[in-house]
Parts: structure tokens; sequence; C-alpha cells
């Protein structure tokens, strides 16, 4: 069986990215948000992607993980893709600061600290082993890697989030259509041996979005035929290693009158706190 979460930010009002975010995250957030460990992680070989500038790849190799990440931004040096970070960690959290409900589970101040550690680990580690191919300039749709090159796949916080609004995303520019994430998604299977993570977010501000969440989910991972496959939709900041927590969720927020949706040998729950106009099930 195949098992999946999707993160979706409760917000009050509306939210959109107006540009593409150039910031990254920490090893331990990596770890948090994909549901792993170093030790899972030891056997065979990870693509992160798109890999931005985190500190995934640094810390992988510092702990001996055969680790590689892409990014289109890959394709200047050190000190020009430091400096691109900065500017956008600093465009972000001016932005963020006036939707403070968009981070309503974090603290703001800490998680701006934690893009920049992530940013000054990543611009040490990418000066040093961008020539030894840890870092690699590339771009979805199409990856320049042979079939099955990795063992495994994370891919954070980029495909269905910036899709444009009309297609379920939060971007408001229109060069990632749908037919662009799906094509990204295909093109991760194919460099995959085993497994893709992807840590989809969306967003939710109206009854229904929950469901609507799980469709889109469900319309990036097609079914396979006989592969079972168990899809829970959580709020974001939930840690998705903590399956107590996010079993302890599904029977507080979910009813399964309402939040439970079944197709085929695909069984999907909305675990997210409820808003106005949520109707129980019967």
């Amino acid at each position: 069986m195949n098992t999946a979460c999707v993160s979706i930010m409760n917000m009050s009002s509306p939210y959109r990215l107006s540009f593409v975010a150039f910031f990254g995250r920490t090893f331990d957030e990596y770890m948090q948000m994909f549901a792993t460990t170093p030790e899972e992680l030891r056997t065979g070989r990870t693509l992160d992607c798109p890999s931005g500038p985190d500190s995934f790849i640094a810390e992988g190799l510092r702990q001996g993980l055969d680790v590689v990440g892409c990014d289109p931004m890959y394709q200047f040096d050190a000190s020009e893709i430091h400096a691109r970070g900065k500017a956008s960690i600093d465009a972000t959290f001016e932005e963020l600061k006036k939707n403070p409900d968009s981070l309503h589970h974090k603290n703001l101040e800490e998680f701006t600290r934690n893009k920049y550690l992530a940013l000054e680990a990543f611009a040490a580690d990418y000066a040093l082993n961008k020539k030894h191919d840890r870092y690699v300039h590339a771009s979805l749709p199409t990856l320049p890697f042979a079939d099955g090159s990795f063992d495994r796949v994370l891919s954070a916080n980029f495909l269905m989030l910036y899709a444009c609004v009309t297609d379920g995303g939060l971007y408001d520019g229109r060069e990632f259509d749908l037919d662009f994430h799906l094509r990204s998604v295909d093109e991760l299977a194919r460099v995959s041996k085993h497994e893709i993570r992807m840590f989809i977010a969306a967003s939710k501000r109206a009854a229904g979005d929950g469901a609507k969440a799980i469709e889109h989910a469900w319309s990036l991972l097609p079914a396979q035929p006989g592969v079972a496959d168990f899809l829970v939709v959580v709020d974001e900041g939930v840690d998705l290693r903590d399956w107590e927590r996010v079993l302890f969720l599904m029977a507080a927020n979910a009813d399964f009158g309402r939040d439970l949706q079944r197709n085929g040998h695909r069984i999907a729950i909305d675990a997210t706190r409820k808003v106005p106009g949520d109707a129980r099930g019967g």
C-alpha cells in the first residue's frame, strides 16, 4: 500500500504568491516534512528536486548520505546564488508580515532564522561540491538523468503550490500551468527506482477545500492497477513522522460520513480542522 500525506494551510483570508520564492529548509525540517530519518536515507541514492538553497544536501553529505540536488538557479556561482537567496528571503518575509495568518502555527522570527541558517550552510557547501555534481543545474519537467538514476526523489513545496490559482494553486503567474505540474511528476517518476515523496501544500479558506486537496493529489498520482493508496490531508505544521498524532487528528477532525473518499483501491481522509460550512456527514 502507498501512503501519503498532504499538508494544507488553513487561512482566514486569501493569500497569493506573486513570485517564485528561492529559500530553503534545514536538514531537520526536511526529516519532518518527508517523514524520514537519516538511517532510512542511508540506503540508496536520493534526489532533491527542486532543491533550492536548503541545507539538506550539505548536511546529508556530512552524514555520509548519497544525495544530489537540482535546481534551475544552480546556473549561478556561490556568491550570486547567495545574494539571490537572501533577497528572496527578505522579500518573502515582508509579504508574510502582511499575511500573518499564513504562518499561524509558526514563530515568524524562528521561521526566518531557519531560512538564513539553511542558506548559509547551503552556500558554503555549494562552493565546495558543485564541481562534484552534488548540485546540478536542471529544470522540470526535463531532467538530465537516466531512467531510475535514484532510489527515491524528494520534492517539496513547488509542485501544485506554484500552479496558477485557476488550477488550484496559490501562484499569480501563468507560466506553470497544470500540464507542467503533471509532466513534472511523470519526470520525477522516470528518474526514481522506487518512490517519490512529495510535500504538496494547498490553502484552505473555504468549506470543501480539504476535499479539493484530495482531488488535486489524486490527479498528480494516478491510480496503479493492483496497488492500494491511502491518503491523509492534515493541517500545515503536523509532524508527519508522528503517526500517533496523525491518527488522533483523523479521529478528532474527520467525520467519516463527510471526510472519507473512496475510489476503487484508493482511500482518502480529510483530517484538517473544519471551517464554517463544512457540514457533518450522515
